[in-house]
């Protein structure tokens, strides 16, 4: 019930992890995620940027996160890892520039 019924037997989760990792919308969404990061950690400073975040594209590198998790591929379970640590730092960084 896990596989898809083709030539290939093709795990569902593989199978998704892979359209999902080559969609442009992921690699558009994993720029957005790197760029909040790399603005959080060289610019700590820059309250007015990480407050004009956008919260459904986060919610969406997530989602990918999630599915990239699941693949039995290396790459894409690391790239899931480091989606999650790099929303996490800045998302604290906005919670410690709020107080």
């Amino acid at each position: 019930m896990n596989e898809l019924h083709s030539s290939k037997n093709v795990h569902l989760a593989a199978r998704l992890a892979e359209d999902a990792f080559e969609s442009p919308y992921f690699k558009e969404t994993y720029k957005y995620i790197r760029t909040l990061y790399d603005e959080t950690l060289f610019d700590w400073l820059s309250k007015r940027k990480l407050e004009k975040t956008d919260d459904i594209k986060i919610a969406h590198a997530l989602r990918f996160a999630d599915i990239l998790s699941h693949s039995s591929k290396e790459k894409y379970r690391t790239y899931a890892f480091e989606i999650i640590s790099k929303i996490a730092t800045f998302k604290k960084t906005i919670l410690i520039l709020n107080l």
